[in-house]
């Protein structure tokens, strides 16, 4: 709210006719206005401010570099090179505009630029933490993953990466992009304990769990999930949690053997919305289960499999 408040106040004074400002002054107050839309979202509308910025003060190097910044977040990265490029050809060697650059290369999917700058960043400033973890993931999506995890191990040493729990949720991802599971979930934990808040770590951890054959971890992290879900949105009818009661109640009838939960959790699951045929009649099918007439019961009930 305090920002349209702020926007509010801008345009009165960009419509008053009390003073005659100078043209840097008006420079300054478009740029504020821009940094305000910014701080809202609103990209298009920060672009056009910090345009008005940049043509009432051609030296206005911070509204150039925020004009970039708005069209990067507008996803108009074409328009964002054009005009760090301007900026790079002032400033050669500012790792900022270099990596903001590079961003923008990787998402036109010109990688090879993309990687070209990040190594003239670090090898300039091998320091560069964000430049070094930018390259790192890089590396991984184009599958160099052994690098990768190298690149990413490289950022433990600095001091601040202790509290980082995106570099350890990267190399987490690494990990289980390796098919190493034990590693996959050793980094997932650190990530979690330092980000517990963090949903989507917990989503992570759930396939080198189940994969790795963690039982007990994957039920109690996929109840987080679910509960997460469910107090986001009390609909009973959720795809996600539908998926993961399904699986909890699979490692129950199948691992564990605690055939009271795994029903209670195919209920689950099928209230949800749960109707994948081919899992269920798996299940259906499978006679060794313990009370499987029980389980076939619960699912004619769903005449799923007479469809």
């Amino acid at each position: 709210m305090r920002f349209r408040i702020l926007i509010l106040a801008i345009v009165c004074i960009l419509s008053s006719c009390v003073f005659a400002p100078s043209r840097k002054e008006f420079a300054n107050v478009y740029f504020n206005l821009g940094n305000a839309y910014m701080r809202l979202g609103e990209a298009e509308n920060a672009a056009k401010a910090f345009l008005k910025a940049a043509e009432y003060d051609k030296k206005f190097g911070a509204a150039n570099f925020n004009l970039a910044k708005s069209y990067i977040m507008a996803e108009r990265y074409g328009d964002a090179l054009d005009v760090l490029d301007g900026l790079a050809a002032q400033d050669p060697e500012n790792s900022t505009i270099l990596s903001a650059q590079a961003y923008c290369y990787y998402k036109l999917e010109n990688r090879d630029k993309a990687f070209e700058l990040y190594l003239q960043i670090l090898e300039r400033e091998p320091d560069n933490y964000m430049a070094r973890f930018n390259y790192a993931s890089l590396l991984a999506e184009e599958g160099y993953l052994p690098e990768a995890m190298e690149t990413y191990q490289q950022l433990e040493v600095f001091s601040d990466s202790a509290t980082d729990a995106q570099l350890y949720f990267e190399m987490a991802k690494v990990s289980f992009s390796s098919e190493d599971y034990e590693k996959s979930i050793q980094y997932g934990e650190k990530a979690l304990s330092l980000d517990s808040e963090n949903i989507e770590i917990s989503r992570f951890l759930l396939r080198p769990y189940e994969l790795g054959e963690y039982y007990a971890k994957f039920l109690e992290t996929a109840d987080v999930v679910i509960d997460y879900n469910l107090a986001k949105d009390s609909n009973i009818k959720n795809s996600e949690n539908a998926e993961l009661y399904f699986k909890k109640c699979d490692i129950l009838l199948n691992h564990t053997g605690n055939f009271t939960q795994g029903a209670s959790q195919l209920k689950k699951a099928i209230a949800a919305g749960f109707e994948d045929k081919d899992k269920l009649k798996v299940l259906y099918d499978n006679k060794e289960l313990l009370n499987s007439d029980e389980i076939r019961s619960i699912i004619d009930k769903t005449g799923l499999l007479k469809k």
